[in-house]
């Protein structure tokens, strides 16, 4: 018997699997519950969040000058979009995504129908000699060069 085998007989033995899944679920039910205690805390302290976050962004524009008031207004609403995402984990609250994970969690997924119009600009690598994606056009001329990466 090989040193596999021993380790895999031991397993079964142990009863790993189910154990490892028994911890699994538990680990999700725990996220998940960690994720609606933190939709709630957002969205019940939201007017907190945002004050916090103007006054951080004024104290940062004042020691700066004013010289970077369009990023730290840019970073500032970023963070707020960022909180509303997290408030939208609270019980109760259903946004789309959440709707379409909780449909289809036990499918699998699917790769699109060749019966759905396909985007005219999406590449295509059904054709013979690789992609037939369409050229792209720009305003300023031709398609820029992607950048080489070594």
């Amino acid at each position: 018997m090989s040193f596999t085998d021993k380790i895999k007989k031991k397993a079964e033995e142990l009863d790993l699997q189910t154990k490892a899944d028994k911890l699994a679920k538990q680990a999700g039910v725990a996220a998940h519950q960690a994720k609606e205690k933190a939709g709630d805390l957002a969205h019940n302290n939201r007017d907190k969040i945002g004050a916090t976050l103007d006054k951080a962004a004024t104290k940062v524009d004042e020691k700066t000058g004013g010289k970077y008031h369009d990023k730290v207004v840019k970073a500032k609403d970023a963070a707020a979009k960022g909180v509303d995402k997290v408030a939208e984990g609270r019980p109760g609250h259903l946004s789309q995504d959440t709707v379409q994970t909780e449909r289809f969690d036990d499918e699998a997924p699917t790769a699109p129908s060749r019966d759905t119009p396909e985007d005219p600009t999406a590449p295509r690598f059904d054709a013979p000699g690789g992609s037939t994606a369409p050229r792209r056009e720009f305003p300023e001329g031709p398609a820029p060069e992607a950048p080489r990466q070594f």
